[in-house]
């Protein structure tokens, strides 16, 4: 969280456009999770932590090539296709590696985001009454609150 921070000073200082964004995002965080887990590495080992230091170093080096070269406008070249493509993939990452936390389910932390959404429907029948309803409980409130009272931050109220 502290090296996060760096990103963020220099995007400030350097940045230009308004497509990137830089810092801990969750998007970031979780395509590297993908790409770790993907290769069956397990987390907090020695060489997951490595090979994330590398990809990090990877993706550092890559960002300020194109600051270098003034390049980040180009994506804004991507179509909305595109755009809505990757929306809908972090959307599905983030829906499949919290299922089992909604249902209460035990799910391999590794694997695909279709193995994890298949893995979970075959174990349903081990769903833990209270956490789904507590987790359901809570999407409604969101959504209730979002709708009566939009001002409100919502999420922020039933996390407290």
């Amino acid at each position: 969280l502290y090296a996060s921070f760096i990103p963020v000073i220099i995007a400030a200082l350097f940045g230009w456009c308004h497509q990137l964004s830089s810092g801990p995002v969750a998007m970031t965080s979780l395509l590297v999770a993908a790409v770790l887990s993907s290769r069956g590495l397990v987390a907090a080992s020695p060489e997951y932590i490595s090979v994330a230091i590398t990809l990090c170093a990877l993706c550092g080096i890559v960002r300020v090539t194109i600051g270098i070269f003034r390049l980040a406008n180009l994506v804004s070249l991507l179509s909305h296709p595109v755009i809505i493509g990757f929306t809908n993939a972090g959307a599905l990452l983030i829906a499949s590696t919290q299922l089992n936390n909604l249902l209460g389910i035990p799910v391999p932390t590794t694997g695909s985001c279709i193995g994890k959404i298949v893995s979970t429907g075959a174990n349903l029948s081990q769903a833990h009454g209270l956490t789904v309803l507590f987790g359901l409980g809570s999407i409604a409130v969101i959504l209730l609150l979002k709708r009566v009272v939009p001002r409100l931050p919502g999420v922020l109220l039933v996390v407290v």
